[in-house]
């Protein structure tokens, strides 16, 4: 359970209560998480938080989001076309039973970026009506989610839902930019990286050796004492050798998981800064993004908090930083209370181009 902050609402509802017995209550309520939106924060002393703690955050202009949800960007490196997922109209409808209207599935959307200091963007496109390759292609019926751009092999590799021959209820995929700018036939990365269980929203390193993705898979070490209880969403790593081969099998990594859901990475373009969503304690409240740095040595520094206007009390999921860094796109809700509480739109954040 998500809590607010506590406000007004402790003066008013517990006007004579002793701190300890108020700490109580909160915990009874679930207010650990409300209470990790109190006292002081440690934030991460990283250039590049640095640079996004003086940021400012704007949502972006309603050629983009509407009153549907608008989520999961993905910016390509040079910072002209922004890609995300949405259910507005113009989605592929989804299957339904005979006595249900169909509604919207969850879609890649695109729109080209004019002029990101000046919030200027062309309309948004569905990013495949052809639906050349069927239940192969980029967008189908059931849901698309999460997904990130590999230059190296000129690959989107993105999360799908149901699909015909998948193993979980969401696998990872990959599809590839062809030559004449469309989509080509996806595929799936197989059982090695997928499971029975649910794997999303992959980050790829730039030269496209690591894969990074989210998912509830068991860990074998743990399997025998959680029986059929499921791990909550965490992080996990494949890596390869080379871009002709295989992915390897995945492995938990317990640095990238400080509690709580741990999800939605992006592998910045230096290929070794990482920032990804987490409701770990100490934050601001509900997701917040955390920064890590993978050293030398290939093992990932200890996430810390980026900080405010990034992080607020709401949800912060689904980043996305072009090859400049000069922008960073994400998702979030209610950051303008523009739509209902349901909504969820794509922001933008200026950067500097020096850390303060």
């Amino acid at each position: 359970m998500h809590l607010r902050p506590i406000t007004n609402s402790r003066r008013t509802l517990f006007p004579a209560l002793t701190f300890s017995l108020y700490l109580r209550c909160l915990l009874a309520l679930g207010g650990l998480v409300a209470l990790q939106s109190c006292g002081p924060k440690m934030l991460s002393n990283n250039p590049l938080a640095q640079k996004i703690r003086a940021g400012a955050v704007a949502r972006l202009s309603d050629t983009v989001n509407t009153a549907s949800l608008d989520y999961a960007p993905v910016v390509m490196p040079d910072g002209k076309r922004l890609y995300f997922i949405s259910d507005r109209e113009g989605s592929m409808a989804t299957e339904s039973k005979p006595d249900a209207k169909p509604r919207p599935s969850h879609d890649f959307w695109f729109v080209d970026v004019l002029n990101d200091n000046a919030n200027l963007f062309s309309r948004a496109v569905n990013a495949d009506t052809s639906h050349t390759y069927g239940a192969k292609s980029l967008n189908t019926a059931q849901n698309e989610g999460g997904g990130t751009y590999c230059q190296a092999t000129r690959e989107l590799y993105f999360t799908g839902c149901n699909r015909p021959g998948g193993f979980g209820d969401c696998d990872i995929y990959a599809v590839k930019l062809n030559a004449n700018g469309e989509w080509g036939e996806v595929r799936n990365l197989g059982i090695i990286v997928n499971s029975g269980n649910w794997e999303s929203q992959p980050a790829i390193s730039p030269d496209g050796l690591t894969l990074l993705f989210a998912s509830n898979r068991i860990r074998t070490d743990i399997k025998e004492l959680l029986g059929n209880r499921e791990l909550p969403i965490r992080l996990w790593c494949a890596t390869r050798k080379s871009v002709t081969e295989e992915w390897g099998t995945p492995f938990y990594v317990p640095e990238l998981n400080p509690g709580g859901k741990n999800w939605s990475p992006f592998i910045c373009a230096d290929g070794k800064t990482l920032i990804f969503a987490s409701d770990a304690p100490g934050g601001f409240g509900g997701l917040d993004f955390l920064i890590s740095e993978r050293g030398a040595d290939g093992k990932w520094s200890k996430p810390e908090n980026i900080g405010e206007p990034l992080n607020t009390d709401e949800d912060e999921s689904f980043i996305s930083i072009p090859a400049r860094g000069n922008v960073l796109y994400f998702s979030a809700r209610n950051r303008a209370s523009y739509y209902s509480t349901r909504s969820m739109d794509i922001h933008i954040m200026r950067l500097p181009s020096v850390a303060p």
